[in-house]
C-alpha cells in the first residue's frame, strides 16, 4: 500500500517544526529539493508542498526522480536550504 501523502506531510511537519526550533518559517527556504521514487507521484507531492506553504510564496525548487531512498517503502525524501532573514 502506497502513502505517499502521508509520508510527504509527515516530512513537512518535521520540516516546518526544526524551522520553528531555530526561529524560522517556510519563509525562510531558499529552495527545495524533492525525491521521489515514482514520478507518477509528482501531483501529489506538488499538493502537498503547496499545503505546507499555506498561501507563502514557494522558492526555487527542483524535483529528482531516483530509484530508491535509504529505508524500503520510503517514496518521497524532501531536502530545503533555508535561511535565518531578519
Amino acid at each position: 500500500m502506497r502513502h505517499l501523502g502521508a509520508q510527504c506531510r509527515y516530512a513537512w511537519d518535521k520540516i516546518k517544526r526544526l524551522l520553528e526550533k531555530h526561529g524560522a518559517t517556510v519563509e525562510n527556504i531558499d529552495k527545495v529539493v524533492t525525491y521521489l521514487t515514482d514520478i507518477r507521484d509528482f501531483s501529489e507531492a506538488g499538493k502537498c508542498q503547496t499545503e505546507a506553504f499555506a498561501g507563502a510564496t514557494q522558492p526555487a525548487g527542483t524535483v529528482v526522480a531516483v530509484t530508491a531512498l535509504v529505508w524500503p517503502g520510503m517514496l518521497i525524501e524532501v531536502d530545503v536550504t533555508a535561511s535565518a532573514r531578519k
